[in-house]
């Protein structure tokens, strides 16, 4: 009586049916020779804490639901390899075995970095146009469709030219002669080889200030 501590070292304890075990308030369940595993509530929240060496597992047979109290499902782990994110209980985020599925927006609020020199963006369900970087091009726009590939719009009802296409050289040692840009209009031949129709074509003969 009064002992503060209590200790199992029988090979196994059973606790009869409809019998309980209940632990105060900051009372740690201690589990494992070095205390490496440990249950507590302090009365506001509740820890469990891996407190020795090695990796912590939660396991089970089948699919391993995390839920709060009313059973609303936050997260499962299939035993299939999926992994699903919900919020309030709908699914938003799931892995697959190419990759992963987002249904609904995603919002970023620092850089989005496609890092692959390959990396495509597909739009519509058909992917119907792409946006692909090539390393030696840039960005690539791709169209199926004969419609507009790509339209700039403006929706601003004030007196300034707009929508705007502005093609910037910004050297850090401009010269005079630097081309500054230009539009080109390339078509594919029967040999299935491309050939340049026509160019616009804008070049700097004097980059000194205020001879432009």
């Amino acid at each position: 009586a009064g002992a503060k501590d209590f200790s199992i070292t029988a090979n196994s304890f059973n606790v009869l049916t409809g019998s309980s075990v209940s632990l105060a308030d900051s009372c740690v369940l201690n589990i494992g020779t070095g205390n490496d595993l440990q249950l507590s509530h302090d009365g506001s929240n509740s820890f469990i804490k891996d407190a020795g060496t090695g990796d912590f597992k939660i396991q089970a047979n089948d699919t391993l639901f995390i839920q709060n109290s009313a059973g609303t499902t936050g997260a499962e782990f299939w035993s299939a390899g999926t992994v699903q994110l919900n919020y309030n209980g709908v699914k938003k985020f799931e892995t697959t075995s190419a990759g992963a599925t987002l249904t609904g927006d995603l919002t970023v609020s620092d850089d989005l970095f496609m890092k692959s020199d390959a990396a495509v963006i597909h739009f519509g369900a058909d992917s119907d146009v792409t946006l692909t970087h090539d390393h030696n091009v840039g960005l690539i726009l791709a169209t199926e469709g004969t419609a507009n590939s790509l339209a700039i719009v403006s929706g601003d009802d004030g007196t300034a030219a707009g929508p705007t296409l502005n093609l910037k050289r910004d050297s850090a040692s401009p010269a005079d002669n630097d081309g500054i840009g230009a539009i080109v209009w390339t078509g594919r031949n029967d040999n299935s080889q491309d050939f340049q129709a026509a160019i616009i074509k804008s070049q700097a003969s004097d980059v000194s200030d205020g001879s432009e």
